[in-house]
């Protein structure tokens, strides 16, 4: 349960509490998508989508418990969490930009690792004509409550 719901909700969940709706003013909503998503599924077999996937997500999952950025979910490509909410935060949009630079700099970190997985699945040198450097750039909305890191 502790990697599908807030803390808060688990505990409620355990003493049968109700659980109501919540507004949350002040929260920054990140949205992280691998671009060229489309070229990995086409390349590569699905085994090895799923462990580039496995990879960058498990990055991602520790840097948001680094930095109290609640994942809220990932679908294929696009990793979406908030700040601010469940847990209010004062400064979100900080704390947000921070995850969003976190996770620019894991990506140039992890490169050698997603280059070896890809380069052995296409039996070739890394990554073979996929450019994964072209994959990842950010972009960043905070006045809008958007952080883009693609």
């Amino acid at each position: 349960l502790s990697t599908m719901f807030p803390r808060m909700l688990i505990s409620a969940f355990k003493k049968h509490q109700y659980i109501c709706a919540q507004y949350y003013a002040d929260v920054t909503v990140i949205f992280v998508k691998i671009c060229s998503f489309h070229r990995l599924c086409d390349r590569l077999p699905p085994a090895c989508v799923v462990e580039v996937l496995n990879v960058i997500y498990h990055e991602f999952d520790r840097l948001s418990d680094i930095l109290y950025v609640y994942k809220v979910e990932t679908v294929g490509e696009v990793y979406m969490a908030a700040v601010g909410a469940p847990e209010p935060i004062v400064n979100h949009a900080d704390v947000a930009g921070h995850f969003g630079l976190a996770v620019q700099q894991s990506i140039l970190c992890l490169k050698p690792r997603l280059d070896s997985i890809i380069g052995q699945s296409l039996k070739g040198p890394p990554a073979g004509n996929l450019d994964t450097s072209e994959c990842f750039r950010i972009e960043s909305q905070l006045d809008g409550a958007v952080v883009v890191v693609m």
